[in-house]
C-alpha cells in the first residue's frame, strides 16, 4: 500500500521588491496624483486579491491593466 501524500507548504513573506513598489506607487500619487489605480496582489498564504479605484476614466485604466498583463506574460 502506498504512503499517503502530504502537502507541504513553506511560509512566504513580502518582499524587499513589493514594499519598494508600494512605496514608489504611494510617492507618485503623493507628487503627481492619480486619477485611478488597480492593485493584484498574492497573499502570504497563496491567494489573491485585488483592489481598485477607477476615478474619472475606466477606460485609461483598463488600458493600464492591460498593459501590465502583457509586462507579467512577457516577464521572465
Amino acid at each position: 500500500m502506498a504512503d499517503p501524500i502530504t502537502l507541504v507548504t513553506s511560509e512566504r513573506k513580502a518582499t524587499e521588491g513589493v514594499k519598494a513598489q508600494l512605496q514608489r506607487a504611494l510617492a507618485y500619487a503623493d507628487q503627481e496624483g492619480c486619477t485611478g489605480v488597480a492593485i493584484a496582489f498574492v497573499t502570504a498564504d497563496g491567494g489573491t486579491a485585488t483592489l481598485m479605484e477607477p476615478g474619472e476614466n475606466v477606460a485609461t485604466l483598463i488600458g493600464a491593466v492591460q498593459r501590465i498583463n502583457l509586462r507579467l506574460l512577457e516577464h521572465r
